[in-house]
């Protein structure tokens, strides 16, 4: 669970109160503590978390800034909780495994075609890494 600490950039986006937190395999979501129903989502690369700083002996604070190209549009957001750490690795995790997927795409497009040699099929057995979905409640 985590807390809107109020901004103008929250006031603006109209998010207030507690939600329940998720990092998904690209963003970063707020889900209704009542319902859990998706109410707002960050993508992942477009924002940046600035720090974790403590306020009380168990309270912290996650703050992150959305870069100009978030779809909500640059601002800064601040989240009371007790699992800041925990959503801090989570995300930090999720984005390596972004950009570590982005780069092998990008590096077998500038690679050059093969379209004579021959595939081989890999083994059913062997799986993708896949990215998981994490709730924070």
């Amino acid at each position: 669970m985590v807390n809107v600490i109020p901004t103008e950039d929250s006031d603006r986006l109209e998010l207030s109160g507690n939600y329940l937190m998720t990092v998904r395999k690209e963003y970063l979501c707020l889900h209704s503590a009542k319902t859990g129903e998706r109410v707002f989502q960050w993508e992942l690369p477009r924002f940046r978390l600035q720090r974790l700083s403590h306020l009380q002996d168990l309270d912290k604070v996650l703050t992150f800034q959305a870069a100009r190209g978030c779809k909500a549009g640059e601002g800064e957001f601040q989240f009371l909780t007790q699992r800041g750490r925990e959503i801090l690795e989570c995300v930090k995790l999720q984005t390596q495994k972004l950009a570590s997927i982005r780069t092998h795409q990008h590096e077998r497009l500038r690679r050059p075609s093969l379209d004579s040699v021959p595939c081989t099929r890999s083994s059913e057995n062997e799986t993708a890494d896949s990215l998981t979905s994490t709730s924070f409640s």
